[in-house]
């Protein structure tokens, strides 16, 4: 699926993808840590990764006021707020 512009993909879906492509799948697994995260950041990393694409929509001058409302939500998490990061790895061997 699509997230603010970065496509994700399922364990299942990277598995057909390399099927594809030609090889045989011997395993795959994905592997997930959970840290905290302060507001800037998370904005900081959300907007490296999507090029915050997802103000793209928006007119130039409610850019600003998105951005801060972002921000101001973030913030009043209190310190609670977290990032979860997960990543797949597929092994897989060339098919002859």
């Amino acid at each position: 699926f699509e997230l603010m512009g970065a496509r994700l993909h399922t364990i299942s879906e990277l598995g057909r993808l390399v099927t594809k492509a030609g090889f045989e799948v011997k395993n795959r697994f994905s592997l997930s840590t959970e840290e905290p995260i302060s507001a800037d950041d998370y904005i900081t990393r959300v907007n490296a990764i999507v090029n915050e694409n997802y103000l793209t929509n928006l007119k130039d001058e409610d850019k600003s006021t998105v951005r801060q409302l972002l921000y101001e939500h973030l913030s009043s998490r209190n310190g609670s707020l977290k990032i979860t990061e997960s990543s797949i790895f597929v092994i897989a061997e060339k098919q002859s």
